[in-house]
C-alpha cells in the first residue's frame, strides 16, 4: 500500500534478531521522502530500540495479573473509597460479593447502595468520628463492627484501613481490607457468656457478681 501510494507511511512494532542471536524489539517507522526533482519512490525509515519498555510493559501486566489473582482469594474486601459520609467506593475486590452478598458494581459509585447504607445506624457515627481522629493525626483505622448483608444477615467485619493524602496533606482517599470475623465474634460472644453464667442453669455466676462489684 506504501509502494502504490494507497497510504502515505506506516509504523509498526516487530521483534529482530541480533548477530549474537539476542532479541530486541523495535518500532519502524517509514515516510515519503522527495530528493530533488527524482520521480523515483523513496522513503525514510526509522528504527527506534523500545526492548526495555516492552520489558517494562510485560513486567506491569505480569504485576497486575499477579495482583488480580492475589485480589481474588484474599478472605476479605479490599477497597478504594471517598472520605465521604457514604463511603463511597471507588474500587472493591471481588471478595465483595462473598461479605456483602453486593457485586462489587453495585458499590461503586453508590450505584444500587452505599457501603454506609451496610453498617447499621448506631455505628455510623462512631465509625465517622474515629476515621477522622485517624486522619487527622495521619495513622492506621483499625474497627470492629457489624454489616447487614443483601440477604438482610448480620456479619462482623474488622477493618483495616489508612488515609490516602495529597502533595498538601489533603485527603484523596481511604484505603483498607475488610475482613470477616463473624465465626470469631461468636467464639467471642459464647466465651464471655461462659466466662459469666452456670453452665447447667444459665444464670449468673459467682464471677459475674465479683466483676460487677468491682466495676
Amino acid at each position: 500500500k506504501f509502494t502504490t501510494g494507497d497510504i502515505d507511511g506506516y509504523s509498526m512494532q516487530k521483534r529482530c534478531l541480533k548477530p549474537d542471536g539476542s532479541v530486541v524489539w523495535v518500532n519502524v517507522h517509514l515516510a515519503p521522502l522527495k530528493v530533488g526533482k527524482q520521480n523515483a519512490m523513496k522513503h525514510l525509515c526509522i528504527v527506534e530500540d523500545v526492548t526495555e519498555q516492552i520489558k517494562a510493559e510485560e513486567a506491569l501486566r505480569e504485576s497486575d495479573r499477579i495482583k488480580g489473582m492475589l485480589l481474588a482469594n484474599l478472605p476479605g474486601v479490599v477497597y478504594r473509597c471517598a472520605y465521604d459520609r457514604e463511603w463511597t467506593m471507588q474500587f472493591v475486590s471481588e471478595g465483595c460479593f462473598a461479605l456483602t452478598g453486593y457485586k462489587a458494581e453495585e458499590l461503586l459509585q453508590n450505584r444500587e447502595c452505599s457501603y454506609n447504607d451496610l453498617i447499621p445506624p448506631e455505628y455510623r457515627d462512631l465509625l465517622w468520628e474515629k476515621w477522622t481522629r485517624v486522619l487527622e493525626t495521619k495513622t492506621d483505622f483499625q474497627a470492629k463492627y457489624p454489616i447487614t448483608t443483601a440477604a438482610s444477615e448480620r456479619k462482623w467485619v474488622l477493618e483495616k484501613g489508612h488515609g490516602v493524602y495529597d502533595e498538601k496533606g489533603e485527603v484523596e482517599a481511604l484505603e483498607g481490607l475488610l475482613i470477616d470475623i463473624t465465626d470469631l465474634k461468636k467464639q467471642e460472644d459464647e466465651i464471655r457468656f461462659l466466662n459469666a453464667h452456670d453452665v447447667l442453669t444459665g444464670l449468673y455466676n459467682r464471677r459475674y457478681f465479683e466483676d460487677a462489684k468491682e466495676q
